[in-house]
């Protein structure tokens, strides 16, 4: 048991265990005039990484477009946080949440600068995507 705990700590050492594969998803208005690509890191028992990028659109003068994850089943949105007008959006995501991930839809509200003041979407919804659901 010992020689294969560390067999596999050299083994991920050293690169010779691929990484989990990055989870793509592109969240998009029905226009197509607001997009963003989110690409998702898992990262194992620590949960995973979000980064999410504006590639088309802005946030309306004066307001801010906040990015939400809403798991398949789950009661309320749970806010990944503002986007950032350029740029890109990084946010580790905890490992109980990053275990809802599959199948889950994003979607950007409109909100009041520096995102909404209640913790849950407060303004429209002005885009959604689909994170692909896992394997098998």
């Amino acid at each position: 048991a010992l020689a294969a705990a560390a067999a596999l700590a050299l083994a991920l050492r050293f690169g010779l265990l691929a990484p989990p594969p990055t989870i793509e998803a592109r969240i998009a208005s029905e226009d197509g005039a607001l997009q963003v690509a989110a690409r998702i890191r898992p990262a194992g028992e620590a949960g995973a990484e979000l980064v999410a990028e504006l590639l088309r659109g802005a946030a309306a003068p004066g307001r801010a477009m906040e990015l939400w994850l809403i798991p398949e089943g789950a009661p309320a949105p749970v806010s990944l946080g503002v986007l950032p007008q350029t740029g890109t959006l990084r946010r580790a995501i905890a490992p109980a949440l990053a275990r809802q991930l599959a199948g889950a839809t994003l979607a950007i509200s409109d909100e009041p600068p520096g995102g909404s003041p209640t913790g849950q979407p407060t303004g429209a919804v002005l885009a959604t995507g689909r994170i692909p659901p896992g394997p098998g």
